[in-house]
């Protein structure tokens, strides 16, 4: 679930910056994740972090 959101908000900030995906030719290279967890006692809370470039192929 948590890396279902990542590459969510991935692409929700590849849209703020480019545009619609929609009608695009894209890839993603290079994906990479990082995984961290802040760990009290009682509690854990993962994080996940996904990077990775977006390549559009044109004509």
């Amino acid at each position: 679930m948590l890396y279902k959101e990542a590459l969510e908000n991935l692409w929700k900030n590849y849209e703020t910056a480019n545009g619609p995906v929609e009608g695009k030719r894209l890839a993603l290279i290079n994906v990479r994740y990082d995984s961290d967890a802040l760990n009290l006692i009682v509690y854990t809370q993962p994080k996940i972090i996904v990077r990775a470039d977006i390549v559009e192929f044109t004509e």
